[in-house]
């Protein structure tokens, strides 16, 4: 389940002064993140509707379609949203 901190977050990082300021970026899709998390990228959260990706169970939240399509920023979500930190 989604708090409305969490969407409120993750729909202000459409714009660059939130991923700016909160250092975090959105990654959709399993095999885009699968790349991020393989490579030097620090997961923040991921939301997915399966848990079918291996990271923490702190970091993970599994989530409904329709709640990921309320904060997806395609017009079909895909089955997985991650939050990655910005590099220094």
């Amino acid at each position: 389940m989604l708090s409305k901190s969490q969407i409120k977050l993750i729909t202000s990082l459409k714009q660059k002064k939130f991923r700016l300021q909160h250092q975090l970026f959105v990654a959709e899709g399993r095999k885009t993140i699968e790349e991020l998390l393989d490579s030097h990228f620090k997961l923040y959260q991921l939301y997915s509707i399966t848990s079918e990706m291996d990271v923490p169970d702190d970091l993970s939240t599994i989530i409904t379609p329709n709640e990921l399509s309320r904060i997806s920023f395609l017009k079909t979500p895909n089955k997985a949203l991650a939050l990655f930190h910005i590099p220094e």
